[in-house]
């Protein structure tokens, strides 16, 4: 089929030749697919606001023979106020970043884009700390891509928490319990229970659910941390 409708957003976009863009859109059924948008780079151009980056959009497009062509576009959610804040901003191009070194193209992933949406919503809407926020869309999006780190029980023992502190090993993606860590230290992060819990509530809980997930400032700085490697983990391999 050549000609195709899909909805999607915008995660990057380049220059191609003198007038036109080359965009990385991330859609709902055919992935992430590169599209060139003829003449986007003109002034007047009618469809700037839904080629833009992080503009959610429904687009019509011809498939050629290495990429696809944008016939028309019409704009459903511009997240334009994330613009408003750096820290916001950034984040919300770290997402796009990780979508695209962590996601096939044209392999379809409903839910992540479901995930990532959600997450532009809660950084537009300013409804949530974009920490948290940032946090949720790392350990959810490794969990969606296989990579969910072992936290229901003990590395080596197999023993599930019970209200004690342990310890996580980026290295191995999974958490030890006191004994089982004496010999690990050196790989190890402390972790508390709250922590744990969080971690479990945000890799297991509905998508609809999962941010009304609320922690204390210092179990957030240990998410951070936490996601933060495991991803760079990922991606380094």
């Amino acid at each position: 089929m050549r000609n195709l409708k899909v909805n999607g957003i915008v995660l990057r976009e380049g220059e191609f030749g003198e007038g036109d863009k080359i965009l990385t859109v991330f859609t709902d059924t055919n992935g992430i697919i590169s599209v060139r948008a003829r003449r986007a780079k003109r002034t007047g151009y009618r469809y700037l606001a839904s080629v833009q980056t992080f503009a959610y959009s429904s687009f019509e497009l011809y498939k050629g023979r290495s990429m696809y062509s944008l016939n028309s576009a019409q704009l459903i959610e511009p997240f334009f106020n994330l613009r408003n804040d750096l820290d916001v901003l950034f984040t919300a191009g770290d997402m796009a970043r990780i979508c695209l070194a962590m996601i096939q193209q044209e392999m379809p992933e409903p839910e992540s884009l479901r995930l990532l949406l959600n997450c532009l919503h809660f950084l537009n809407t300013g409804k949530k700390d974009y920490k948290l926020v940032y946090d949720i869309f790392r350990l959810r999006i490794l969990t969606l891509q296989g990579f969910a780190p072992g936290i229901s029980s003990c590395g080596i023992c197999d023993r599930r928490p019970e209200g004690q502190d342990l310890v996580f090993s980026v290295a191995e993606k999974t958490i030890f319990c006191s004994e089982c860590a004496r010999n690990r230290i050196a790989d190890c992060v402390s972790l508390d229970y709250d922590t744990l819990a969080a971690m479990l509530y945000i890799c297991n809980s509905k998508l609809e659910k999962v941010f009304s997930v609320s922690v204390s400032d210092e179990v957030e700085q240990l998410l951070d941390y936490i996601s933060m490697m495991l991803v760079k983990s990922c991606l380094e391999k």
